[in-house]
């Protein structure tokens, strides 16, 4: 029996820091009693050693993100998960903070919070990347629209005047813009 608990214990610890979130389990007070390897980790590369009176707010500190007391103490006031991104101080970073409280059986409140901080700041950056690549893709095709409606009056024999009618101005150049619309220049001016 004592030989299966050790292993399950084990097997506990081994999942626990094989986590690739930073993972710390606080107490009501904001003091760290355990963490995973990747946030030990960050500790040594920051401080050159894993400090045993280490808070949460000091932690967090390491990683520039701004200490929330109201995000712990709701997660310990009314036992309630917590999640939220936040933005580092320096705001070129961004982290997904989940806060799960863990009560007792019998206990009405609960004595510890487990805390998981994912850095989402490549995620964060791809997104930007995709939207001005999105955006770029919408400029260029509204200029392909305006290329492809000239080709088609051009491709019909008619002379250039007749895409513009109402305006009765004879055309000499036809220059598309990123905008999507089509700019003429009149025969003595261009």
């Amino acid at each position: 029996m004592k030989n299966e608990s050790l292993i399950e214990k084990k097997n506990w610890e081994v999942t626990f820091d094989s986590i690739s979130d930073y993972i710390l389990i606080v107490d009501r007070n904001g003091n760290i009693k355990r963490l995973n390897r990747k946030a030990k980790k960050i500790l040594k590369q920051k401080n050159g050693n894993v400090k045993n009176n280490l808070t949460m707010s000091s932690f967090l500190g390491l990683l520039n993100i701004p200490y929330a007391e109201n995000l712990k103490q709701f997660a310990f006031d009314e036992n309630q998960p917590v999640k939220t991104v936040v933005q580092s101080e320096e705001g070129d970073r961004y982290f997904n903070i989940l806060i799960d409280p863990v009560r007792k059986k019998r206990a009405l409140k609960c004595d510890e919070a487990i805390f998981q901080i994912k850095d989402l700041t490549d995620i964060k950056k791809t997104e930007s990347e995709l939207k001005t690549a999105n955006r770029q893709y919408r400029i260029q095709n509204r200029k392909f629209k305006a290329l492809s409606k000239i080709a088609e009056i051009i491709n019909r024999g008619k002379p250039p005047q007749e895409i513009f009618e109402k305006t009765g101005i004879e055309i000499s150049h036809i220059i598309p813009f990123d905008s999507g619309k089509v700019w003429v220049f009149e025969i003595g001016r261009a």
